[in-house]
């Protein structure tokens, strides 16, 4: 059974647990004494210092594609939180799309109402209308040059599937994700990408998606997020 929940948090369900930005979250989540939800495909990856934290049935194994491991994942959560294919940002699992179309699909039906994601910088929008993805040279780098078009390619589709889903979604796109940057320096920039930094912190991330779980400001919108240096 789920533990009480304080009042006014809310109860979330986390995408991607395990991974560098997905961990920072969950840990982040349960200081704040949010109840959380997890999908994991194996309960022993989740750090064991965060599962004793959890509620017993809180850790659900499966797949994100399968509609009925998600909708476990969903019981009784107000708002999702997807960190999938944040590991290696640069190149998207070809697996992205397919996971959060269902994810989004089957949120209705669990009384979901509410979505943050995270995917890459390239799908913000360009000057004519475009992604910053149609902008991006990767000619330079022939030898990664077509596993990152498609990393990229499976990132824009992932934000069109949840830019057509019947929930409200916030879209955070940072730039290139490091470990040890100094947080509490961030700049954060609506449907644009902010100037100052080529890099984001990764506990700058973490809070950043935590602060939205807990007090939406940006509905509707792709967020782009940098780190300042100091």
């Amino acid at each position: 059974m789920s533990r009480p929940q304080p009042e006014g948090l809310p109860r979330v369900a986390l995408f991607g647990a395990t991974g560098s930005v997905g961990s920072r979250v969950l840990a982040r989540l349960l200081a704040r004494g949010c109840d959380a939800r997890l999908l994991v495909r194996f309960a022993e990856h989740v750090d064991y210092d965060l599962r004793v934290r959890l509620a017993g049935d809180a850790v659900v194994e499966g797949d994100d594609r399968d509609a009925d491991a998600v909708l476990r994942a969903l019981a009784g959560v107000e708002v999702v939180v997807s960190t999938i294919g944040t590991s290696d940002i640069g190149e998207a699992d070809a697996m992205l799309t397919d996971s959060v179309r269902t994810i989004v699909g089957t949120m209705p039906a669990a009384g979901a109402a509410r979505i943050v994601a995270v995917l890459l910088a390239a799908v913000l929008p360009n000057a004519r209308g475009g992604y910053l993805a149609d902008d991006l040279d990767l000619r330079a780098d022939q030898y990664h040059a077509e596993p990152m078009r498609e990393g990229v390619s499976e990132h824009v589709r992932t934000y069109e599937a949840l830019r057509e889903a019947p929930v409200a979604w916030t879209v955070f796109c940072p730039m290139a994700l490091r470990d040890g940057v100094p947080p509490g320096r961030t700049r954060t920039a609506l449907d644009a990408l902010p100037g100052g930094s080529d890099v984001t912190g990764l506990d700058d991330l973490a809070d950043a998606i935590v602060a939205e779980v807990l007090e939406p400001r940006f509905v509707g919108h792709r967020v782009g997020i940098v780190s300042l240096p100091l």
